[in-house]
């Protein structure tokens, strides 16, 4: 597999990045969080994480980010435009040629992938990757267990820690706290479940 890193130049039309973080930098960072299950994963076991997470963060959030897309038939969801920098005000600051009512506002380049965005791409491949270095699905379920329902009188059971059945809700509070400041306010507060 060819993991092509998005480094927000555009580049020729027939090469789509499908990643944000590169092998390397999915490398140091869990080397750095001493985790060694993930650090040490084959290569191919990282590459296919990373283009799953991607493909993740577009399916999940794709018109929830402010802003809007660079290009129109970009394959990722960054780079992008009109993104205001997070927890950023300086009141002397600067911007030729913007009015002056934006003049307080800095935004993200057009150029630049945030690096809060690779490490939530780099936080979900990981939930991909098991401690046997094999890829699983990103949709890990958590939340309680649902053994049974009942409609009438509306009755609902649920399983012990230790039963099976289906999850109501998947989450990757990790993950989605770092894009958070990057998502639309008015559509954040349902960005936390799948």
């Amino acid at each position: 597999m060819a993991l092509v890193i998005e480094t927000g130049v555009p580049a020729s039309p027939y090469v789509k990045p499908n990643s944000y973080a590169s092998v390397a930098e999915f490398v140091a960072f869990y080397t750095l969080r001493n985790d060694l299950t993930a650090a040490e994963a084959d290569n191919e076991v990282i590459e296919a994480a990373l283009v799953f997470a991607f493909d993740y963060l577009i399916q999940k959030y794709r018109m929830r980010w402010r802003g809007s897309r660079v290009g129109a038939f970009q394959a990722g969801d960054w780079p992008r435009r009109g993104v205001p920098v997070p927890d950023f005000f300086d009141p002397f600051y600067q911007n030729v040629g913007v009015p002056y009512a934006f003049q307080n506002t800095v935004y993200i380049p057009e150029n630049v992938i945030p690096d809060e965005v690779k490490d939530a791409q780099m936080l979900l491949a990981r939930q991909s990757i098991t401690s046997s270095t094999t890829q699983e699905s990103l949709l890990t379920a958590v939340g309680r267990v649902t053994k049974r329902e009942k409609l009438g009188a509306l009755e609902v059971e649920y399983f012990d820690g230790a039963g099976g059945g289906a999850r109501q809700t998947t989450e990757y509070l990790d993950a989605v706290g770092r894009i958070t400041p990057f998502l639309n306010p008015t559509m954040s507060g349902t960005a936390l479940r799948a």
